[in-house]
């Protein structure tokens, strides 16, 4: 790997060559920042490390959004930062730059560096948490799924709780006792969906996959059957009322899945279903792209791959996602 600095920063690798440590795999980088400074990467979360001075006491950090986390360690005079949204590392990167370049060049002590960072880039920081249309559309029928399958007489909320985003490297949305189910949501007139990895729609062994799309329209404010990000995320925590477990159980499950309740005011956008949803086996008559499909190439070919988003029409495939169809998977 040929290694390229931060324009104007020539202690900084580049964020290109920041991704391309992550793609080979957990790693710890030293910065010749401060007295002992480490970018690490643990295979999901990026962070620095930072040394605190003598005299320096890790008060009056800024609240950080969702997914961004300090950690002060007082005995280790040790500072560190860590972000868990693959999708915001490279803002969160740029916001690292930008506090050890306080320190590099203006000899700023750690703190004071990252506060004053944050008063810069903070709000470019939190747009980016803020879940988009598209996201939230994808949240929507994640949760309309989760209500189909907690209404099934053969699982009801527990189980439809406990196979929503069972852990947070969960590979697929929903674990049901025998099969997994991966959900997509479009608001395109076709049932087009993008992928985002390999493995995505890769099964588990010995566990069948199953996509479950669903199909929405942008909606007046008045139409009946219409819907938001919030008026479904209430319609869950009004069903969960008087069972305080299976309340915090879905709240945990929501974080998870990108959630913040302090950006709420954010999620007005209006959708309705426009088609029932669908159940498509995935298998090898279903269009993916997985490991496997890459056989073909050579290792070295196959190895310099580090990432694949593609887009997959899955119009007419399958068949109507009934509450019978749901109770025999569920069973």
């Amino acid at each position: 790997m040929t290694k390229e600095t931060t324009s104007g920063r020539p202690w900084l690798i580049a964020w290109r060559n920041v991704e391309q440590l992550m793609a080979l795999g957990p790693f710890l980088h030293p910065l010749p920042v401060g007295e002992s400074t480490n970018l690490s990467y643990d295979g999901s979360r990026l962070s620095v490390i930072v040394a605190l001075a003598a005299d320096e006491k890790p008060e009056g950090l800024p609240a950080l959004p969702q997914a961004l986390n300090f950690t002060a360690d007082p005995q280790q005079r040790r500072l560190t930062i860590t972000c868990e949204d693959r999708e915001l590392q490279k803002y969160f990167y740029t916001y690292i730059g930008q506090a050890l370049e306080l320190m590099h060049t203006h000899g700023a002590k750690s703190v004071a560096a990252f506060k004053e960072a944050w008063s810069r880039l903070g709000d470019l920081l939190e747009e980016q948490v803020v879940l988009s249309r598209e996201r939230q559309l994808g949240l929507i029928g994640e949760l309309r799924l989760l209500e189909m399958v907690a209404a099934n007489p053969h699982c009801g909320w527990p189980v439809a709780l406990d196979a929503w985003h069972r852990s947070a490297n969960s590979e697929h949305d929903f674990a049901l006792p025998a099969v997994d189910l991966e959900v997509k949501t479009t608001s395109k007139e076709s049932r087009v969906h993008m992928i985002g990895s390999l493995n995505q729609l890769r099964e588990s062994p010995g566990r069948p996959l199953y996509l479950v799309s669903f199909q929405y329209s942008s909606s007046p404010v008045h139409a009946n059957g219409s819907t938001t990000l919030n008026d479904k995320v209430q319609g869950v925590l009004t069903a969960l009322a008087g069972k305080p477990d299976l309340a915090e159980k879905f709240s945990q499950r929501l974080e998870r899945a990108g959630w913040d309740s302090a950006h709420s005011p954010h999620y007005s956008a209006r959708f309705i279903e426009r088609a029932e949803p669908r159940l498509i086996p995935v298998n090898s008559a279903f269009p993916r792209i997985i490991p496997e499909n890459l056989t073909g190439l050579a290792e070295d070919l196959r190895a310099r791959i580090q990432s694949v988003v593609y887009s997959i029409d899955v119009s007419a495939l399958g068949a109507e996602l009934t509450p019978q169809r749901l109770a025999e998977l569920a069973t």
